[in-house]
This record gives C-alpha cells, sequence and structure tokens, in this order.
C-alpha cells in the first residue's frame, strides 16, 4: 500500500485555467461532470447513475452533501478528487473533463472547508481527507491527512462542503433549470439511448428533462427537420478527430424563448439561444453566406454538437464550459458545414409572405401528414446534398388556392393534395380574420367540392351588394337563403361581420325575442349563436338580463283548465315562432325563401323574404296558393295586409287552444 498521506501538489496542466471564475451552479456542475466521468471510466456509463445534490442545516451552520453511485474512486487515485491538474481523463473515452482542475476550483468556490470521501466498486473501506481554510493557506504544505470510512457504500463518492461562501437561497434560484438544460442530452429518453439512464435530485426535487422542442414537422417543401450526424471536422492541428451533428428545423411558430442555436460539447449543453457568429450566423462569402439572426427568424431552431473520443481540450469551449471560441480551429471548420445546413432554413424562417407560420404550426409530432425527422450519416460526405426547396414550389400552390377562395369567403381543397390541406386551412382562417378583425373557425367557413366558374362575374360587386343586403336583413331581423353556395358564403360572412363589428348582440337577443315566443335560456342561446355564427358571448348587460326576464315572466298564454271549454281567442297573444337560428336551418326548405339572388336589386325582396316585426309574423304567400289562402281563412281577396295576418293569427290561436283543451279531455277519460 502507498504512503499514509496523499501528495497534492499542482501540475503545470492545471495553471492554464487557474485563473477562470466560477459561479456557485457552475461549480456544482463540475462536481456533477466529475461524476459522469467517473461514470464512463468504471463502467462506461453501461449502468444507471444516480447524483444527489442536498443542502443541510447543521449546528455548524450550512452544508451542500453531493452523493453519486458512479463506481468509486480506488484509495491510491482519491487525490485526483482535489490535486490541482490530476485527473484520470487521459483514460476516459469521451470525457467531459478537459483541465483537470474544475473539480478543485469547484470545491474551493463553494466553501471554505470539504470532506472527501469514495469507495470503490468490489472493496471494504472508504477512503477520503478533508481541506479547511488553513490548509488552503498553507503555501508550504501540500498534504493531508489519509481517512479511512466505513459509513459510506461500495460505488458512492460523497463530496460534503461546509462554511459555504454563499447561501443555499442564491444557488437554488437557479440550479435546477440550468441542471435541467445543462444534461438535457443525459436526461432525455431518446438521446443516448446506448448508455444508462442519468437521475439527478436537488434535496426532494427530480430533475427532468425541459419541455421538448415544438418542431415543425411541416411536410411543405422539405422543411420538415433534419440531422446531420458524424461530419469529420478536419485540421492539421488536431490531434484527435472531432465530429460535428447539426440539427436543423422550424418551430411550429415564432418562440424567442428557444429560437436560436443549442451548442453542446460531449453532449453537456454549453449555451442556448446562441444568434451569433458562434452558430455561424453572420459568417461567410458570397453564395456561402449565412446572414445574421434577426427577430423574423425567431422560428428557427438549430443544435450543434461537437464530440470526441480523445481529449476535451481539443474542443472549442472554454475552462468553465460556459462558452465558445468563435475563433478556434474547430468552430471555423464547422462554419462551413453549418452555414450549408442551416441556409434554407434560415431563409424560410423569415420569410413570412412566401412561408408564412400557418405552413408550419399545424404540424406537430403527431400530425397525421407530419413528417418526421429525417437523419443522414455524414460521415463520408463532402456537400450537404439533402435539404429544402427554397423556391417554395407547394407554399405557391398552397397560397393560389386561398388566394382563389378567400374573396369568395369559402374554402375549398380540390386542388390540393392531402398534406397541404392544413396548412391551407390555418392560412385561410387567419387572412379572413384579418379581414374580420376577429377570430374565426375554419369550422365555420362553408365548405365545397369544388370552385365555380366566375371568370365573368364580378364578385366584388356581388359582395358589396351582399352586404347591403345583409345589413337591412339584420336591422330588419331577416336572413334570406337559397343562393348558389358561392354567394350563400358571402351573405353569411356578412352577416357574421355585422355580428361582431356592432359589438353589441342586443341586436341578435331582441331578434331572438320577436322570433321566440318562449325564450330559451341563456346558455342555450349563446350554444345556438356560437354554433350557427361562431360568436361567443361572455358577457349580457343588466338592462338585457333583466328585459329577459321579464319577457320571460310575461310570456305565458291563457288557455282554458281543465273544466273549460276553449276560451274566447285572444287576438293580442304572441304566436310562439322560430328562433333567429332556426331561420337559416328551416328555410332550405321553404320554398318562398328560394332562387333569393334574382331578388337582391330587385323592387320586391321584402317580399321573397321571411320578416319578423315587433309583434306580428309576416309569410310571404305565392300568388297561385293566394286564393286558397283567402277561402281558408274567410276573407275577401281584396284584405290588406293587417287583415290577413290577425285572421291568420285568430286561426292559429283557435288551433293551439283547441289541441291543449283536447289533450286535457283525453287525459281526463285515461
Amino acid at each position: 500500500m502507498s504512503n499514509s498521506n496523499y501528495d497534492l501538489k499542482p501540475s503545470k496542466e492545471a495553471y492554464r485555467a487557474i485563473k477562470s471564475d466560477v459561479t456557485p451552479v457552475s461549480a456544482i456542475k463540475e462536481l456533477v461532470d466529475n461524476a459522469l466521468d467517473n461514470w464512463q471510466r468504471t463502467t462506461q456509463q453501461l449502468d444507471d447513475i444516480n447524483i444527489s445534490i442536498e443542502h443541510r442545516e447543521t449546528k455548524d451552520g450550512e452544508q451542500i452533501h453531493i452523493t453519486d453511485n458512479s463506481g468509486g474512486v480506488p484509495e491510491d487515485d482519491v487525490s485526483m478528487l482535489f490535486a490541482l491538474g490530476q485527473s484520470a481523463k487521459d483514460d476516459i473515452t469521451g470525457s467531459i473533463g478537459a483541465y483537470g482542475i474544475g473539480a478543485k476550483k469547484a470545491i474551493v468556490n463553494l466553501g471554505d472547508r470539504a470532506t472527501i470521501k469514495s469507495r470503490a466498486l468490489h472493496t471494504e473501506q472508504g477512503f477520503g481527507f478533508t481541506i479547511d481554510q488553513d490548509w488552503l493557506e498553507d503555501e508550504g504544505d501540500w498534504t493531508v491527512d489519509k481517512q479511512k470510512y466505513d459509513d459510506i457504500d461500495e460505488g458512492v463518492t460523497e463530496i460534503i462542503i461546509s462554511d459555504l461562501n454563499t447561501t443555499w437561497s442564491d444557488i437554488k434560484s437557479d440550479l435546477e433549470t440550468d441542471l435541467e438544460s445543462t444534461y438535457r442530452l443525459f436526461l432525455s429518453d431518446d438521446r443516448l439511448t446506448d448508455i444508462g439512464d442519468l437521475g439527478i435530485r436537488v434535496n426532494d426535487t427530480k430533475i427532468t428533462t425541459p419541455e421538448d422542442t415544438n418542431w415543425s414537422y411541416t411536410p411543405i417543401d422539405g422543411f420538415h427537420p433534419r440531422r446531420y450526424e458524424n461530419i469529420e471536422i478536419e485540421s492539421r492541428d488536431l490531434t484527435n478527430t472531432v465530429y460535428l451533428d447539426v440539427q436543423v428545423g422550424l418551430l411550429e411558430e415564432a418562440d424567442n424563448s428557444v429560437a436560436g442555436a443549442e451548442i453542446y460539447c460531449q453532449n453537456r449543453q454549453i449555451l442556448d439561444r446562441v444568434r451569433d457568429e458562434r452558430a455561424g450566423f453572420n459568417t461567410g462569402a458570397g453564395s456561402s453566406r449565412l446572414g445574421r439572426f434577426t427577430g423574423q427568424h425567431r422560428r428557427l431552431k438549430v443544435e450543434i454538437e461537437f464530440y470526441t473520443e480523445g481529449n476535451a481540450s481539443e474542443l472549442p469551449w472554454d475552462a468553465q464550459k460556459s462558452d465558445i471560441d468563435r475563433y478556434h480551429k474547430v468552430t471555423q471548420a464547422a462554419h462551413d458545414w453549418i452555414r450549408r445546413i442551416v441556409k434554407p432554413y434560415r431563409e424560410a424562417a423569415g420569410d413570412y409572405d412566401d412561408f408564412p407560420t400557418t405552413f408550419s404550426g399545424p404540424y406537430t409530432e403527431d400530425h397525421e401528414h407530419g413528417r418526421g425527422l429525417e437523419v443522414f450519416n455524414y460521415s463520408d460526405r463532402e456537400r450537404v446534398t439533402h435539404k429544402p426547396d427554397t423556391d417554395f414550389p407547394g407554399a405557391a400552390e398552397i397560397q393560389s388556392q386561398v388566394d382563389k377562395t378567400i374573396p369568395l369567403r369559402l374554402r375549398c381543397t380540390d386542388d390540393l393534395s392531402a398534406e397541404q390541406v392544413g396548412a391551407y386551412e390555418e392560412e385561410l382562417e387567419r387572412r379572413l380574420g384579418e379581414d374580420a378583425n376577429f377570430d374565426v373557425a375554419i369550422e365555420n367557413v362553408p365548405e365545397i367540392d369544388k370552385l365555380p366558374q366566375l371568370s365573368n362575374i364580378d364578385t366584388d360587386a356581388v359582395e358589396q351588394q351582399l352586404a347591403e343586403q345583409a345589413e337591412r336583413n339584420v336591422d330588419a331581423g331577416r336572413y334570406i337563403t337559397g343562393l348558389d353556395d358561392w354567394q350563400q358564403a358571402m351573405y353569411r360572412w356578412q352577416v357574421l361581420k355585422l355580428i361582431h363589428d356592432r359589438d353589441d348582440l342586443n341586436t341578435i337577443r331582441d331578434l331572438e325575442k320577436k322570433t321566440n315566443g318562449e325564450l330559451e335560456s341563456e346558455s342555450k342561446k349563446e350554444e345556438d349563436l356560437d354554433k350557427e355564427f361562431g360568436v361567443s358571448i361572455d358577457t349580457v348587460s343588466e338592462d338585457t338580463a333583466e328585459e329577459d326576464s321579464h319577457f320571460r315572466d310575461g310570456n305565458n298564454t291563457d288557455v282554458a283548465t281543465e273544466n273549460e271549454e276553449p276560451a274566447e281567442l285572444d287576438k293580442s297573444e304572441e304566436e310562439p315562432t322560430r328562433s333567429f337560428t332556426d331561420f337559416e336551418q328551416t328555410a332550405d326548405n321553404d320554398e318562398s325563401s328560394q332562387d333569393i339572388l334574382g331578388g337582391i336589386d330587385s323592387d320586391d325582396e321584402s317580399d321573397r323574404q321571411v320578416e319578423v316585426t315587433e309583434n306580428t309574423l309576416y309569410i310571404p304567400i305565392p300568388d297561385d296558393r293566394s286564393d286558397e289562402l283567402f277561402e281558408a281563412l274567410g276573407i275577401d281577396d281584396d284584405a290588406d295586409e293587417e287583415e290577413i295576418a290577425d285572421k291568420l293569427l285568430e286561426k292559429m290561436n283557435f288551433i293551439r287552444q283547441l289541441q291543449a283543451w283536447l289533450e286535457r279531455s283525453l287525459a281526463r277519460e285515461c
């Protein structure tokens, strides 16, 4: 066995980065990195690893305990946990440690006293040592006493830091979210699947991966996400091969909190939301130039990963693993690949005219027509051959169909492929909403199978006529049907706009009152209006509520009691009639409401429509049926409209009361 103490003299390698600053959070991450490297050294990361970061209050003050089960450290190697410049990184394939000082600097940063103990796999006892401020200030003695520990499990390393240089509350505020992002590849279920699982806890909180990136899996013009792996970075100055992976795509929608580039080294995140030269933006020249990342590109996402099986110091990160050197030889060589891969996606991300968000937004990961992530092995390639079409031919087809249908206020997908329909409907919905100045649900836009041939028709003039007609109809409580599909869609659109533009649904409520002898509940009316017009009623004025209540209370019709004969008809009674929303549903079956287009400019347009006034319902009767009506009502053929209406109401009230009397009579007999 070796001597009874450990020699902690620093090696020259440590001085290359000894001046680097460390924050408390980055210090803790350095200790996590140490555990991950030891995990690779002892088990090749095949077993699962758990790392615990715990804050404790003791009689001597606050302590931080960092414990891992990465395999432990042999007795003779325990000194590497603190001796400057000493590490086993050369024995670790793909180590995170680069300079041999990270954990040592981290421990000193966190507190003035630390106890380090570890028990290797397949050993009976743990070993370790304690350092304090006196030891740190003694320039003449670099040794510490070796201590034995029986209270530590096999394969476990524990570091206890006390006399803290900061408060736990200051550390914890950023620690959890920082750990989530830094180790997201290790924590993710779908990345690094060839190694065991990593679990990290901060006190009782389990660190989980951040929410998955909302990639757009759009099939339009090939702008689904792509991943290019195993790109070899060539440089005469490299002693080991450095590899580059790049993943790129559009987000479902612009998101400033995630857009830009994430940069990783050895699967550890170094930076996120990088939008400058470190990620290749604003570099290159001529056709190979990748432009600036601006606010217009907030739906562009890139993931850049550097890794090597050799010395991690050859990667382009700094000693604190917190930044990327954009002038590093590896960074410069990688930029040529990054520019070629990212350029077409950057172009689409910033071109909202040719490739609007509506072409990326609908295609989530589980969309039936979404196109999943494509992965390419570029280990033996020199050119990027898999990329989107920046001429946007598919996008142009969708835009053309929107341009054809939006003036008609309807939707038609007859000229589109199934995978284009989602983008078309989103764009149509957006542009209709812009025109109307309110949100439009696509299901409320009438759909037809084939677009009509309207080359000889001035659709703008027709729409203007229909707009004027709709305004008169809404004011008078009318709704026409029987138009051609495209004309009906235009008319319905104008009615819908009027309802919203007036920002006052009392017009519709009054219309309901005129057409309802017995009002339905508020929730039912709102449901009907929402179903028919996509109108959501958030509030009802007190005056309207009181008026509705009064109308409901005063709407009871006097009918004969159980033992009475039918009473004399009351001509003033209102006949319960259809609701406003029922007009559109039933008018299609009413011959009197058909062939309305010819009446748009005619002098007798009011004669062709169902009209609701304050207390009387007028129903237009065709000329060839008028004699039949006069005979049924027992009136002369020169009777005026008021006399006809009164007689009709009298007959209908009599029938209604007779029916009620018959029902009561039958009930008594039973």
